[in-house]
């Protein structure tokens, strides 16, 4: 995420989530896990009060100024999702919350579990 407090205001809103933790994440353990030296990230972690939803947010944090002496290709500077899912009991309730609400596509029967 490249707004880390819009997207947690959003989910917030959306979900009805509530803040958890908001806080750099950094460190050898962090390097090893990003292949990054220096690497630095901002994780704010949303959970729904009666639990089962749980979001996690990570924002990177160039070590300096720029990005321009991090690895060509870095996940951490990679935008856009990966994958994201979500189950709520009801949908239609969910996104009426939402000024523009997006389409709601029907999944596949034989791919739910």
């Amino acid at each position: 995420a490249r707004d880390g407090e819009r997207s947690a205001e959003f989910y917030c809103r959306l979900l009805g989530l509530v803040r958890k933790m908001d806080r750099t994440l950094e460190g050898p353990w962090f390097e090893t896990v990003t292949g990054i030296p220096q690497a630095r990230a901002r994780c704010i972690i949303l959970d729904s009060p009666e639990g089962g939803c749980r979001v996690e947010i990570l924002v990177a944090m160039p070590p300096c100024e720029t990005t321009a002496s991090w690895p060509l290709g870095s996940v951490a500077l990679a935008t856009g999702l990966r994958h994201y899912a979500v189950r709520v009991p009801d949908i239609a309730a969910c996104l009426s919350r939402l000024e523009n609400p997006p389409p709601v596509a029907e999944v596949p029967r034989e791919i739910l579990p």
